[in-house]
């Protein structure tokens, strides 16, 4: 049976295990995956050293390691050395352990599966880390390179005055485990009242109350986005197709069962 993991410092609750099994279970693919707790950085060279030694096929990598990581890889993809970031790992054809960055294309593919617009709009990421910097690749690719970073890192503006920047132009993509809509009173007021675009990379909905209270077509969650770039994880894997015989459909109404149980 082939193993893999998902690895980050706190994967307790994460959806990717019930994503993997179910694709494993449903094409028939003698194959298990788990999630592990990592509790500093210097702990992820035990888990390549697992993918070199032939006892994991293959992880994905989570908060806070999708940088740090990298330093324990023999060689990145074209991706993920331009992003700077991988959430995905395993051996190449050349038996070297390789990074690769499948964050970017699950977020291309939510955001074709939406039709969200970006054109004259104001782009604002919140966030510089894995998740954020991929986005930015994203979106340059798709001819979208003016953008806005919020962090707490001052790397570009402070957080704190996210709020005061909104406008009808704006079109924010959060980038954090932070839930700022749900949270985040002077977020939620703003978005309640003003025609922006919210889009969340978190695949936790927001509650039925908060979601009732903003308009259609102006806030969007990251479970299309976590679901495609696992399809693209199990790709590099297996090194073959293996995606296109997935039942989305399927999964997403599994998914949701297990988000509502």
């Amino acid at each position: 049976m082939k193993m893999f993991n998902l690895i980050g410092g706190n994967t307790t609750n994460s959806l990717s295990p019930y994503i993997y099994n179910f694709i494993f279970n449903s094409l028939e693919i003698s194959a298990k995956y788990n999630t592990v707790n990592i509790d500093r950085a210097f702990n992820c060279n035990k888990i390549i050293k697992k993918i070199r030694l032939g006892f994991l096929e293959g992880i994905n990598v989570t908060n806070p390691y999708k940088i740090s990581i990298m330093k324990d890889l023999d060689i990145l993809d074209s991706a993920a050395k331009h992003i700077g970031a991988t959430n995905c790992i395993a051996l190449n054809q050349n038996n070297q352990v390789c990074g690769y960055n499948t964050d970017w294309v699950g977020f291309t593919q939510m955001v074709t599966n939406y039709k969200i617009n970006f054109k004259n709009k104001k782009i604002k990421i919140i966030g510089y880390g894995g998740a954020a910097l991929a986005v930015k690749y994203a979106l340059e690719n798709m001819g979208f390179s003016k953008i806005e970073f919020y962090n707490r890192k001052k790397i570009g503006f402070d957080v704190l005055d996210l709020a005061k920047s909104l406008d009808e132009q704006s079109l924010v993509i959060n980038a954090t485990p932070y839930h700022f809509i749900e949270n985040d009173l002077l977020i939620f007021d703003k978005i309640k009242t003003i025609e922006l675009v919210w889009i969340d990379l978190l695949y936790t909905k927001l509650s039925t109350e908060k979601e009732q209270e903003i308009a259609k077509n102006r806030y969007f969650y990251g479970l299309d986005m976590l679901i495609y770039q696992a399809l693209a994880s199990i790709d590099i894997w297996f090194r073959k197709n293996i995606s296109k015989n997935v039942d989305l459909n399927g999964l997403k109404l599994y998914l949701k069962e297990v988000i509502d149980a």
